[in-house]
């Protein structure tokens, strides 16, 4: 957690205001990485906003290449 904290503070003292981390949804991702980052993510915003601390705005940017349908196609989004 204290990389993130780091790099959100880096983020922030260089100006940036928001930050879109890159989430990859396919099974294989979540179970590897994807949402123990997005949790280790969020536990060091909570506490850099718990001291006071500036940090910036989270939105997602949700890698559609990596959706898949239940017989693991790849979804047609268009």
């Amino acid at each position: 957690m204290q990389w993130h904290k780091n790099q959100l503070q880096a983020i922030r003292d260089s100006g940036i205001d928001v930050i879109l981390p890159v989430y990859r949804a396919s099974a294989s991702d979540k179970q590897r990485y994807a949402v123990r980052g997005l949790m280790t993510l969020a536990a060091a915003l909570k506490q850099m906003h718990a001291a006071g601390q500036a940090y910036p705005l989270v939105g997602l940017y949700l890698d559609t290449t990596s959706l898949a349908d239940s017989k693991g196609e790849k979804i047609d989004l268009i």
